[in-house]
């Protein structure tokens, strides 16, 4: 019985630290969200296609095409078994997305769940192989 008592009081604990991640999470939005303009907003929109799937789905074929065959086999499947990964550990961890949290904070809508970020981890991804190879073409 001890052990179970334990083992619930360590659970809610768990839940209190990530509303205290989540509290602070939006409050760094809210304070961003303040520098708000149509040029930043526009700059901020671009960045995020920078990481998402779908500018590296169209990298990657370039690479393939245009660079180096080995190369860009070997990122596109790197790149697939990460979404994979990432989509996988999305349902395990099942986090919320900060506007649903608070929908104040909503301007963009995604599907998936929050945690962990597919931009962050598709990004290290990608130049994780990709930078090496830069690299020698400039060194």
């Amino acid at each position: 019985m001890a052990g179970m008592v334990k083992k619930e009081y360590t659970h809610r604990q768990g839940r209190n630290n990530m509303e205290q991640w989540y509290s602070w999470g939006l409050v760094v939005i809210r304070w961003i969200q303040q520098i708000e303009s149509p040029l930043v907003t526009g700059l901020m929109k671009g960045i995020t296609f920078l990481g998402s799937e779908y500018a590296y789905l169209a990298l990657i074929p370039f690479v393939y095409w245009c660079i180096d065959e080995q190369k860009g086999l070997r990122l596109g499947i790197t790149f697939v078994l990460s979404a994979w990964l990432n989509g996988a550990l999305k349902e395990w961890f099942h986090q919320p997305r900060p506007y649903e949290l608070d929908p104040a904070v909503g301007l963009a809508r995604e599907d998936s769940f929050g945690i962990p970020s597919g931009h962050a981890q598709l990004t290290l991804t990608f130049w994780g192989i990709a930078g090496p190879w830069i690299h020698r073409l400039w060194g």
